[in-house]
C-alpha cells in the first residue's frame, strides 16, 4: 500500500459503517442509528457537512475500535438527513474522496478521526486503460441487467465520466455486493489495477448470476412438472371414481373379499394398489393375469388363523435325524 501524502491530517466527524463501503462519486443512502454516529451526522451538518465513513471487519461488533475498522475509508458529503419517530437519521451522502485515518477519538459520545488524503496513484489514459473500462461497462450492464437494476441509470452514470478512477468507483459500487471486495477496490491506489480487480469481480457475478438462473429454471421446471403430475393424477382420481361406478363384478367381488380380510394394514395397502392396477389394465392384457393371481393368492392366505400346535424345533430335529440319513442342508433349512 503506497503511503498517503505528507500533509496535515484533517480531524473528521466519522461513521462506523456496518455492511457497507461508499466510493467517490457515488450517492449512497445510509441508516445511522447508534448514538456516537447519529452525534457525529449532527455536529457535522453544524460544521461543513463533511464526514468520514469507514467499514467495520465484523458488524456484528456494536461500539467498535481502530483494530475493528479498515484503515481507508471516504470522505463524503451531506446532501439530505431524514429523521425517523424512532430517533434514527437517513442520510444521503456523495462520496468525494478516498482517505486513510490515523487516530480515532471516541469521547462525548461522539466519534471523531484524523484522515489524510489517499489519492489515485499517478496513471495516463493508456489504451489498455481505456479497453479495461470498456470491458468493465459491458459487464456492468449484464449485471445490472440480469439482477433488473436501472440499467438506464447507471449506463448515464458511466457515460458522463471519462475518468477511468471514477468510471471503475461507479460501474463497482453497481454491481458489487461483496464487502470484502468492495473493500479491496476501495484501498487500491493503482488504476490500472482496480479496473482489473473489478473486472473479476464483475465477471464472477456475471457466472454466479448465469448459474442461478439455471438453478431457477430447474426448480420452475420441476415446480411445473410436479404441478401437472398433479392434475393428472386428480384427473385420473376422478375417472377412476366415475369408472368405478360400473366396475366389473369381479373387481368388485375381490374388493369386497379384500374389505372383509383380515390381512395387516401394511399388506392391505399393497392389495389396494395391485387392485387399482387392475382395474386400469385392460382385461386381455397378460399383466391383468398377473395382478388378478397375485391378488387370489393374497386373499388365500389365512390372515387371522392361528394353530395351536405347539412347535418345537428340537423335537423336528430328532424326527427328521431319526428318519433320514444325511441331506444335511435340507434339514437345516
Amino acid at each position: 500500500m503506497r503511503n498517503p501524502q505528507k500533509v496535515d491530517a484533517d480531524l473528521m466527524f466519522a461513521v462506523a459503517l456496518r455492511g457497507q463501503v461508499v466510493f467517490p462519486g457515488t450517492a449512497v443512502s445510509l441508516d445511522i442509528g447508534r448514538p456516537r454516529s447519529i452525534n457525529a451526522v449532527k455536529q457535522a451538518m453544524e460544521k461543513d457537512q463533511r464526514l468520514f465513513v469507514v467499514a467495520q471487519k465484523d458488524v456484528l461488533v456494536e461500539n467498535p475500535g481502530p483494530e475493528d475498522l479498515y484503515e481507508i475509508g471516504t470522505v463524503v458529503k451531506i446532501r439530505h438527513i431524514v429523521p425517523s419517530p424512532n430517533g434514527q437519521l437517513r442520510i444521503l451522502v456523495e462520496g468525494e474522496q478516498r482517505a486513510l485515518f490515523t487516530t480515532m477519538y471516541d469521547e462525548n459520545e461522539v466519534l471523531e478521526m484524523e484522515v489524510l488524503p489517499y489519492d489515485d496513484a499517478p496513471y495516463a489514459a493508456t489504451p489498455e486503460i481505456i479497453a479495461s473500462t470498456r470491458v468493465l461497462t459491458e459487464l456492468a450492464v449484464r449485471v445490472l441487467s440480469a439482477k433488473n437494476g436501472n440499467v438506464a441509470e447507471l449506463k448515464q452514470a458511466l457515460n458522463g465520466t471519462q475518468d477511468p478512477s471514477v468510471l471503475c468507483d461507479v460501474a463497482v459500487a453497481a454491481v458489487v455486493d461483496r464487502i470484502e471486495a468492495r473493500q479491496q477496490i476501495l484501498e487500491c491506489e493503482r488504476v490500472d489495477r482496480r479496473l482489473d480487480m473489478a473486472i473479476g469481480f464483475a465477471a464472477e457475478e456475471v457466472e454466479l448470476q448465469a448459474l442461478q438462473d439455471q438453478i431457477q429454471k430447474r426448480v420452475h421446471e420441476a415446480m411445473d412438472k410436479a404441478n401437472h403430475d398433479y392434475y393428472l393424477r386428480e384427473e385420473m382420481r376422478v375417472i377412476q371414481e366415475e369408472l368405478n361406478e360400473d366396475e366389473d363384478e369381479d373387481i368388485a367381488a375381490l374388493r369386497k373379499r379384500v374389505k372383509a380380510s383380515k390381512m395387516p394394514d401394511e399388506v392391505r395397502e399393497r392389495v389396494e394398489k395391485e387392485l387399482k392396477r387392475l382395474a386400469r389394465t385392460a382385461a386381455q392384457a397378460p399383466e391383468s393375469a398377473i395382478s388378478e393371481n397375485y391378488i387370489e393368492y393374497i386373499l388365500e392366505l389365512p390372515w387371522g388363523v392361528y394353530d395351536e400346535t405347539e412347535i418345537d424345533v428340537k423335537k423336528a430335529r430328532k424326527v427328521l435325524e431319526a428318519d433320514h440319513y444325511g441331506m444335511r442342508e435340507v434339514k437345516d433349512r
